[in-house]
């Protein structure tokens, strides 16, 4: 066989306990799986057991990757654990023997985990007579109806002496036929089932990979700790790999970290995850569970190979009776670590005691904000999520999560990077999202924080018709303290594109609406007149405030009206015309057009003015970082 020839598949066993799943599996494969000291003495199996299978495909065999799932109740956190990303179910049941509770719970299970075919073996037929096999086969086939293996075909088999053997190695190979589709272009993922260390290679953990490809040499992160560490060396299936993708089996060697940092349940990522408290997800409860699921039942959650407590929130219905589903919020309770997980991600859950198994379903938003009860704009969303649509999924997710970037949403939707930026440009191009400093924003939220912003505005031209503008840093800290999901950097660029749009009108540290404009007086008009005058004429050598206004109220209310696209307030007693400032600075561009740097005693020269005047507008030009002072000299800031 070619051994390059390996499907990114995994078949599973499930099963009843005692039903001749492991036997199976060594019949199959010649290799027996119970390899603990414990399950050799008690006949059970405790742990999963994972190895490979050749299966006759076209003219070579194909390699694909099995697992053997615990059959008792006690273990059937192990089974789900086991479970995580298998494509293909081989469900075990004895001829002697017939459905029994697990062979349902397992059948549940397996379902709600996402799978959609798979074949059943009759075992043990050997020791079973024909009416015995007969009334299994009766018993399956009514088991089955309504589930995804209804139409799964039954083969007959005894694990001891070969009989049906290779007719069920020719029905698996069909498997290969039914592989889930694979995400290989998202950061690579896998959750681990089993960690141990191996002398001169250290720590080791497996698991199916789930999206992606690990190769030898990258850096990864461990989930919930977030300790990175590097791949030293990859093996699937016991051979060598350069590295490994979505749907194979993986032992892979880290470097970097300890056998204590890293336990069953972990995540080994390529991304950098965001973990959460609250998952948002559809909850279905199974036909034949014994009771229904109420809000705040304390639930075990078995999500990738972990499990954790958490609380029930039911977004609709009061209670979740058997058959029924609903959108729920899974709360983590307190004292446990985050939960890293992605959307469409499948779970089960478990009642805490006692331990029935009672439903399971899809992660719908694993980094929601915390609700407790549906509304329309929820359900909208949770809705545009269950679609499926890569648009809509996009669009509902920045509007729940505002700011967000193109690497965080390209994260959370599990999409290539190339497919979420053309899916962020169509939105953008269409006007449903606005990018603003790299991060995305519905536009319905711009919208608002632009409406509130002309309001704000336009509400201070009513109260102070007068004043020019309204300072700036007071107008952003208002919108600032309303709208908590903006920084102050976006804010300005908002800003700047608000202005660029004629609608407001900004000064150097106020801003005012674009159609506002102060009704001054006659007698005032005539005041600020003659106060400009005095300014323009005494250039860079202005009087000061008390000799501008002589105390006068009428004069000292001029400059504020002034004050500051006419007049700028160098200190609280030297005011000087903007006109000024500006030729001050065309003056000091142009001896920087000539030379590198400039001294005070220059610049004063260059003014003909006082070294106090000099001092006080050059400081000022430091401030809006036109210059950067080196010592006794300026030079131009680049």
């Amino acid at each position: 066989m070619n051994r390059d020839q390996h499907a990114h598949i995994v078949i599973g066993t499930a099963g009843h306990i005692d039903h001749g799943k492991t036997t199976l599996v060594k019949a199959l494969t010649g290799r027996n799986l119970d390899t603990l000291d414990e399950e050799m003495r008690r006949g059970i199996t405790i742990s999963p057991g994972f190895t490979w299978l050749d299966l006759p495909n076209s003219a070579n065999d194909v390699r694909v990757g099995l697992v053997d799932v615990p059959g008792h109740e006690k273990f059937i956190k192990n089974m789900i654990a086991g479970a995580t990303g298998i494509d293909f179910a081989m469900l075990v049941v004895a001829a002697n023997d017939g459905v029994k509770p697990q062979t349902l719970e397992h059948l549940w299970i397996l379902e709600t985990l996402g799978l959609r075919h798979g074949v059943i073996a009759l075992t043990k037929c050997g020791i079973a007579d024909d009416i015995m096999v007969e009334l299994a086969e009766d018993d399956i086939s009514a088991t089955l109806k309504g589930t995804f293996l209804e139409k799964a075909e039954i083969v007959r088999v005894d694990s001891i002496s070969g009989f049906g053997i290779p007719d069920l190695r020719t029905k698996l190979a069909a498997a290969v036929n039914f592989a889930n589709k694979k995400n290989t272009s998202a950061p690579a993922r896998i959750n681990v089932d089993r960690v141990f260390t191996k002398k001169g290679f250290g720590v080791v953990v497996t698991g199916t990979v789930t999206d992606g490809v690990f190769a030898v040499g990258d850096d990864v992160r461990i989930y919930p700790q977030g300790e990175i560490c590097k791949i030293r060396g990859i093996q699937n299936h016991e051979n060598a790999a350069i590295h490994v993708a979505a749907g194979q089996r993986a032992a892979i060697n880290l470097a970097g970290t300890k056998i204590t940092a890293v336990k069953r349940g972990d995540i080994l990522s390529a991304a950098q995850l965001q973990g959460s408290v609250f998952i948002d997800v559809k909850l279905r409860i199974f036909p034949g569970a014994v009771r229904p699921v109420k809000f705040w039942d304390r639930l075990r959650l078995y999500i990738g190979t972990r499990e954790i407590f958490c609380r029930v929130v039911p977004l609709t219905l009061k209670e979740i009776k058997p058959g029924e589903e609903d959108f729920c919020q899974l709360r983590i309770e307190s004292g446990q670590a985050d939960l890293f997980c992605k959307k469409d991600d499948h779970f089960v859950i478990r009642h805490f005691s006692p331990m029935e198994t009672v439903g399971g379903g899809i992660v719908a938003n694993p980094n929601p904000t915390r609700h407790s009860r549906m509304t329309e704009a929820l359900q909208t969303a949770l809705l545009a999520i269950e679609s499926g649509c890569d648009n809509d999924i996009v669009l509902e997710y920045i509007k729940a999560n505002p700011g967000k970037g193109s690497k965080v949403i390209t994260d959370y939707t599990g999409k290539p990077l190339a497919d979420i930026s053309d899916i962020l440009h169509k939105l953008e191009n269409s006007e449903e999202i606005t990018q603003i400093s790299g991060s995305y924003f519905h536009s319905s939220l711009i919208g608002d924080i632009r409406d509130t912003i002309l309001e704000i505005l336009g509400y201070y031209h009513k109260t102070q018709p007068l004043k020019p503008g309204m300072p700036k840093s007071e107008l952003c800290s208002k919108v600032l303290a309303i709208f908590k999901l903006i920084n102050q950097k976006q804010l300005d660029e908002l800003l700047t594109r608000t202005e660029r749009e004629g609608l407001i009108t900004l000064y150097n540290s106020c801003i005012a609406l674009h159609s506002f404009e102060v009704k001054l007086s006659d007698k005032q008009k005539r005041i600020c007149n003659e106060i400009e005058k005095i300014l323009i004429d005494a250039g860079f050598a202005p009087p000061t405030v008390a000799d501008l206004t002589g105390g006068r109220k009428e004069y000292m209310e001029a400059l504020t009206l002034l004050a500051p696209h006419k007049i700028i307030f160098l200190e609280k007693n030297t005011v000087m015309h903007t006109y000024c400032i500006s030729r001050a600075k065309e003056l000091l561009l142009l001896h920087f057009a000539a030379k590198n740097d400039i001294t005070l005693a220059q610049f004063r020269d260059l003014l003909g003015t006082s070294r106090k005047f000099a001092q006080l507008i050059i400081e000022k030009f430091d401030n809006e970082r036109i210059t950067i002072r080196t010592g006794d000299t300026r030079i131009l800031r680049k």
